[in-house]
Protein backbone atom coordinates (compact mmCIF):
# COMPACT_ATOMS: atom_id res chain seq x y z
CA UNK A 1 0.00 0.00 0.00
CA UNK A 2 0.85 3.29 0.07
CA UNK A 3 3.04 5.90 1.84
CA UNK A 4 0.80 7.87 4.04
CA UNK A 5 2.41 11.25 4.41
CA UNK A 6 1.48 13.75 7.01
CA UNK A 7 1.96 17.24 9.02
CA UNK A 8 0.68 18.91 11.87
CA UNK A 9 1.73 22.89 13.27
CA UNK A 10 0.43 24.50 16.02
CA UNK A 11 0.89 26.51 19.19
CA UNK A 12 0.02 25.75 22.75
CA UNK A 13 -0.54 28.05 25.59
CA UNK A 14 -0.91 27.12 29.69
CA UNK A 15 -1.49 29.94 31.76
CA UNK A 16 -2.26 28.95 35.75
CA UNK A 17 -3.08 31.19 38.61
CA UNK A 18 -1.95 29.92 42.02
CA UNK A 19 -4.50 30.62 44.65
CA UNK A 20 -4.38 34.31 45.35
CA UNK A 21 -7.48 35.46 47.61
CA UNK A 22 -8.91 32.85 47.56
CA UNK A 23 -8.84 32.65 43.51
CA UNK A 24 -6.88 30.12 41.55
CA UNK A 25 -7.37 29.90 37.42
CA UNK A 26 -5.97 27.70 34.89
CA UNK A 27 -6.64 28.83 30.69
CA UNK A 28 -5.38 26.58 28.53
CA UNK A 29 -5.59 27.07 24.00
CA UNK A 30 -4.26 24.73 21.32
CA UNK A 31 -4.20 26.53 17.67
CA UNK A 32 -3.78 23.25 15.32
CA UNK A 33 -3.44 22.89 11.66
CA UNK A 34 -3.45 18.67 10.91
CA UNK A 35 -3.32 18.11 7.22
CA UNK A 36 -2.13 14.57 5.75
CA UNK A 37 -3.11 12.02 2.80
CA UNK A 38 -5.21 10.18 5.32
CA UNK A 39 -7.31 10.33 8.12
CA UNK A 40 -6.47 6.50 9.27
CA UNK A 41 -3.65 4.58 7.49
CA UNK A 42 -6.64 2.42 5.09
CA UNK A 43 -8.69 5.66 4.02
CA UNK A 44 -7.13 5.53 0.76
CA UNK A 45 -7.39 1.55 0.32
CA UNK A 46 -9.67 1.62 -2.48
CA UNK A 47 -7.78 4.59 -4.44
CA UNK A 48 -4.58 2.60 -4.11
CA UNK A 49 -6.11 -0.81 -4.64
CA UNK A 50 -7.99 1.01 -8.09
CA UNK A 51 -4.42 2.74 -8.99
CA UNK A 52 -2.86 1.25 -12.63
CA UNK A 53 0.70 2.48 -11.29
CA UNK A 54 2.20 -0.43 -9.04
CA UNK A 55 3.64 1.56 -6.76
CA UNK A 56 1.00 4.71 -6.01
CA UNK A 57 1.59 7.41 -3.70
CA UNK A 58 -0.95 10.08 -2.66
CA UNK A 59 0.57 13.55 -3.30
CA UNK A 60 -1.82 15.74 -1.89
CA UNK A 61 -2.35 16.46 1.65
CA UNK A 62 -5.75 17.85 3.26
CA UNK A 63 -7.66 18.99 6.62
CA UNK A 64 -8.19 15.04 8.50
CA UNK A 65 -11.04 14.81 10.21
CA UNK A 66 -10.02 14.66 13.78
CA UNK A 67 -8.23 18.13 12.91
CA UNK A 68 -9.40 20.75 15.33
CA UNK A 69 -7.86 24.23 14.59
CA UNK A 70 -8.83 25.77 18.41
CA UNK A 71 -9.34 24.02 21.28
CA UNK A 72 -9.58 25.48 24.53
CA UNK A 73 -11.00 25.26 28.56
CA UNK A 74 -10.58 27.94 31.68
CA UNK A 75 -11.09 26.97 34.91
CA UNK A 76 -12.10 29.37 37.89
CA UNK A 77 -11.63 28.46 41.57
CA UNK A 78 -13.32 29.97 44.29
CA UNK A 79 -12.27 29.50 47.83
CA UNK A 80 -12.67 29.96 51.24
CA UNK A 81 -10.74 28.30 53.72
CA UNK A 82 -10.39 26.85 56.93
CA UNK A 83 -11.16 29.66 59.54
CA UNK A 84 -11.92 32.15 56.69
CA UNK A 85 -15.87 33.48 55.78
CA UNK A 86 -17.21 32.98 58.59
CA UNK A 87 -19.18 30.19 59.87
CA UNK A 88 -21.27 30.14 56.95
CA UNK A 89 -18.84 30.64 53.92
CA UNK A 90 -15.94 28.40 55.96
CA UNK A 91 -14.81 25.81 53.34
CA UNK A 92 -17.45 26.89 50.91
CA UNK A 93 -15.79 26.99 47.51
CA UNK A 94 -17.27 27.45 44.10
CA UNK A 95 -15.76 26.07 40.61
CA UNK A 96 -15.96 26.84 37.02
CA UNK A 97 -15.07 24.93 33.75
CA UNK A 98 -15.56 26.86 30.44
CA UNK A 99 -14.72 24.29 27.54
CA UNK A 100 -14.70 25.21 23.96
CA UNK A 101 -13.29 24.08 20.42
CA UNK A 102 -13.97 24.25 16.28
CA UNK A 103 -15.41 21.81 14.91
CA UNK A 104 -13.99 18.72 12.55
CA UNK A 105 -12.93 18.56 9.12
CA UNK A 106 -15.31 17.02 6.97
CA UNK A 107 -16.35 16.99 3.17
CA UNK A 108 -19.56 17.21 2.19
CA UNK A 109 -21.25 14.46 0.12
CA UNK A 110 -24.38 13.74 -2.40
CA UNK A 111 -25.61 10.17 -1.74
CA UNK A 112 -26.64 8.91 -5.28
CA UNK A 113 -27.46 5.55 -4.08
CA UNK A 114 -29.21 3.50 -1.52
CA UNK A 115 -26.35 3.05 0.70
CA UNK A 116 -24.80 5.86 2.45
CA UNK A 117 -22.28 3.57 3.61
CA UNK A 118 -20.97 1.87 0.36
CA UNK A 119 -18.20 4.75 -1.06
CA UNK A 120 -19.64 3.77 -4.68
CA UNK A 121 -22.65 5.83 -4.05
CA UNK A 122 -21.32 9.25 -2.61
CA UNK A 123 -19.75 12.06 -4.85
CA UNK A 124 -17.80 14.98 -2.70
CA UNK A 125 -19.59 18.49 -3.47
CA UNK A 126 -16.45 19.91 -2.46
CA UNK A 127 -12.85 19.76 -1.45
CA UNK A 128 -11.40 17.46 1.03
CA UNK A 129 -12.01 18.60 4.53
CA UNK A 130 -13.34 22.14 3.64
CA UNK A 131 -16.08 21.93 5.91
CA UNK A 132 -16.27 21.89 9.58
CA UNK A 133 -18.93 21.00 11.72
CA UNK A 134 -20.15 23.44 14.22
CA UNK A 135 -18.03 24.68 16.82
CA UNK A 136 -18.77 23.61 21.08
CA UNK A 137 -18.88 25.24 24.11
CA UNK A 138 -19.73 24.50 27.42
CA UNK A 139 -19.84 25.76 30.90
CA UNK A 140 -19.77 22.94 34.05
CA UNK A 141 -19.95 24.70 37.80
CA UNK A 142 -19.29 22.78 41.09
CA UNK A 143 -20.66 24.60 44.48
CA UNK A 144 -19.56 22.50 47.37
CA UNK A 145 -18.95 22.57 51.42
CA UNK A 146 -16.67 21.22 53.29
CA UNK A 147 -18.01 20.47 57.20
CA UNK A 148 -16.31 18.91 59.76
CA UNK A 149 -18.16 16.53 62.06
CA UNK A 150 -15.65 15.87 64.87
CA UNK A 151 -12.81 14.00 63.18
CA UNK A 152 -14.65 13.36 59.67
CA UNK A 153 -14.84 15.73 56.81
CA UNK A 154 -17.50 16.10 55.14
CA UNK A 155 -17.99 17.28 51.51
CA UNK A 156 -21.54 18.18 50.06
CA UNK A 157 -21.59 19.51 46.58
CA UNK A 158 -23.90 20.63 43.51
CA UNK A 159 -22.71 19.61 40.04
CA UNK A 160 -24.85 21.19 37.39
CA UNK A 161 -23.40 20.32 33.57
CA UNK A 162 -23.77 22.46 30.49
CA UNK A 163 -25.43 25.22 32.90
CA UNK A 164 -26.41 27.41 29.81
CA UNK A 165 -28.01 23.95 28.25
CA UNK A 166 -25.82 25.08 25.40
CA UNK A 167 -27.18 22.24 22.05
CA UNK A 168 -23.64 20.85 21.07
CA UNK A 169 -23.85 18.57 18.09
Amino acid sequence: MGVKLSTTKGVEFKVTLRRINRIEADINYTYSDARATGSTPTSLAGTVAGSQVSDFTPKYIFPVNFNQTHKGSVTLDYRFAKDDGGPVLEQLGLNVLMEFNSGNSYTRLYYTGESIADSRFRTPLELIGESTTPTYFRIDTKLDKTITLGPVDMNIYVYVTNVLNTKNV
